[in-house]
C-alpha cells in the first residue's frame, strides 16, 4: 500500500504537478517540452517526471527585466541580480546544431 505522505516528500512532480508550481497550464508545459525550451524532463518507466530542483533552477533563469514604468514599484528584483540577461542556452530552438567552442581550420 502506497503511502501518500511518502509522495509529498517525493523530489520528483508529475506534468500536472510541475505545471500547478509554475503556475501555468498543464498544455503550456507539454509545448514547452516539445519545442526543447521548457525545464529538463526525465522518463521513469512510461512516467514523464520532472525534478523539483530542476524546475525550480530554469524558473529562476527566465527572470526578465522590470519594465521603466514600472521600476518604483515594490516588487523584489531578480535574484540573480543580472536581470535576466545572461543567456544560457536553454532557449535555443531544439533544430538549431549547437555551438561549437573549437575553430576548424580549412
Amino acid at each position: 500500500m502506497l503511502d501518500h505522505d511518502d509522495d509529498d516528500r517525493s523530489p520528483f512532480l508529475t506534468i500536472d504537478e510541475a505545471a500547478k508550481l509554475l503556475r501555468i497550464n498543464r498544455r503550456t508545459l507539454d509545448n514547452l517540452r516539445w519545442n526543447g525550451q521548457g525545464p529538463p524532463a526525465r522518463r521513469h518507466g512510461g512516467r514523464i517526471v520532472y525534478h523539483r530542483k530542476s524546475v525550480l533552477d530554469w524558473s529562476e533563469r527566465r527572470c526578465t527585466r522590470t519594465p521603466a514604468s514600472h521600476e518604483t514599484s515594490k516588487a523584489p528584483p531578480c535574484a540573480r541580480g543580472n536581470g535576466g540577461t545572461e543567456h544560457t542556452g536553454y532557449d535555443r530552438p531544439a533544430t538549431s546544431p549547437p555551438a561549437s567552442s573549437v575553430e576548424r581550420e580549412p
